[in-house]
């Protein structure tokens, strides 16, 4: 899957880039992160994926996909509507979405001011 996509889709499920960055050999780092389902991880803790993308590479293979939505806690959460063995899990309307992530703190910001 192309990261622009890739990116998009988890916009839509409120997971946000924190850090983008090309290195000095053209390697690119991109950090996203998102606060965690309530249950079973209760409200308020936030979770971070670094994803590591070789000098002109733009596709997000399939278990890297699965790898960071392992790490975000949305393990039933299709966040990449093309994953065909998500079509089961939607068809039964399971998923780690909540609409409360509202009431979640903001996550640590380093350049800002305490």
């Amino acid at each position: 899957m192309k990261l622009s996509s890739v990116l998009e889709q988890l916009r839509r499920h409120q997971i946000e880039v924190f850090y983008e960055e090309i290195g000095p050999r053209g390697e690119r780092t991109i950090v996203v992160g998102c606060a965690l389902p309530n249950f079973p991880y209760g409200p308020g803790r936030f979770q971070y994926y670094t994803l590591t993308l070789l000098p002109g590479e733009d596709e997000v293979s399939r278990e890297e996909r699965e790898a960071m939505r392992r790490r975000l806690g949305h393990l039933t959460t299709d966040l990449f509507e093309e994953d065909e063995d998500m079509a089961e899990l939607r068809s039964q309307g399971i998923s780690d979405e909540e609409p409360d992530h509202l009431g979640a703190p903001a996550p640590y910001d380093p350049d800002s001011k305490k």
